[in-house]
């Protein structure tokens, strides 16, 4: 019933993000990648980079194969936005690493081609990524709806070296809280105000 899935979608909102390090599924400049209803996330050295997506309804006219009109309208098919979040000046090659390992595992059996397949990827509860500025590492992490990222600087390390870019976004502004609100095609996308 609706008090049931209601209970269900606010737990599952509450779940921790789970990134999955790259094994060879994606590009080598993927360090970890995580997924979440209507998004997917991709960490590599210098950006989070986040595609938003939502299906797309297809018109179909007519055609005169009904087969192929069954085919075409079940077709999952989605439009979306992508959303970077540049490190400047940032390390290409920092140390990554995944914290808190979660019990679940990734397979991607893609094609005939065994020697393509990926099995037994481990996921975390944290992505690490070690010196993206001297002495200054990032820690990502997050609920289903809520990514969020640490940057832990080190005794002596400057801080005045964090600087991001953000690309992608038809509009930024900031609201009265101090948050940075993206106004994106299909939605929004709202950064919280640094906190130290």
């Amino acid at each position: 019933g609706a008090p049931g899935k209601t209970r269900i979608a606010e737990q599952f909102g509450a779940l921790p993000l789970s990134f999955e390090i790259n094994k060879g599924q994606l590009d080598q400049s993927v360090k970890f990648l995580s997924h979440g209803p209507g998004y997917d996330l991709f960490l590599t050295a210098t950006e989070a980079v986040l595609r938003l997506q939502k299906p797309r309804t297809l018109q179909v006219e007519k055609l005169e194969d009904q087969t192929l009109a069954k085919t075409v309208a079940g077709t999952d098919v989605r439009e979306g936005t992508v959303v970077r979040l540049k490190m400047l000046g940032a390390n290409a090659t920092p140390q990554a690493g995944g914290q808190e390992e979660l019990p679940g595992t990734v397979n991607y059996f893609i094609g005939n081609d065994q020697s393509k397949w990926r099995r037994n990827i481990p996921t975390y509860r944290r992505a690490y990524l070690k010196d993206v500025y001297p002495g200054i590492d990032l820690v990502y992490y997050g609920k289903q709806r809520q990514l969020e990222y640490d940057l832990v600087v080190a005794p002596g390390a400057n801080p005045k070296l964090i600087r991001f870019r953000v690309e992608g976004a038809d509009q930024t502004r900031l609201d009265k809280s101090g948050r940075l609100r993206l106004s994106l095609n299909h939605g929004e996308v709202i950064l919280n105000q640094p906190v130290i």
